[in-house]
């Protein structure tokens, strides 16, 4: 290398003026609901589209006796959770879950949930 020039070595930490140079200066805080105690009625409002989205899978499965198959295997039940989503036209409504929650379905039962919180009226 040439005399006189230091070179840069590979893993050498950057000194104190390119530290302060390269950090950024922390991001605006931005409000929003979650941050006032007041403001409840509203987060209410706003998470309750999304929790009436939410729905209990009842199913009764009946597996195929692969053997005999004439015969069925013994049913069973299962309770998992889902989702309801908008389909690919308007108006449509799609359930979305996992595929073990339906295999072998026989009978398949949606439940809405259940409000907790009871609203009173204001006069």
């Amino acid at each position: 290398g040439e005399v006189g020039k230091s070179a840069k070595r590979p893993g050498k930490a950057p000194g104190k003026q390119q530290q302060q140079q390269q950090q950024a200066p922390p991001p605006p805080r931005v409000s929003d609901d979650w941050d006032h105690e007041d403001d409840d009625d509203d987060e209410d409002n706003f998470l309750a589209a999304y929790f009436d989205a939410v729905v209990k899978v009842h199913c009764v499965h009946t597996e195929p006796n692969y053997s005999l198959p004439w015969q069925r295997k013994r049913q069973f039940t299962s309770t998992s959770s889902g989702f309801i989503v908008a389909g690919p036209a308007a108006g449509d409504r799609w359930l979305l879950t996992n595929a073990h929650s339906v295999d072998y379905h026989t009978q398949v039962r949606l439940r809405r949930r259940q409000r907790s919180v009871t609203q009173a009226s204001h006069k």
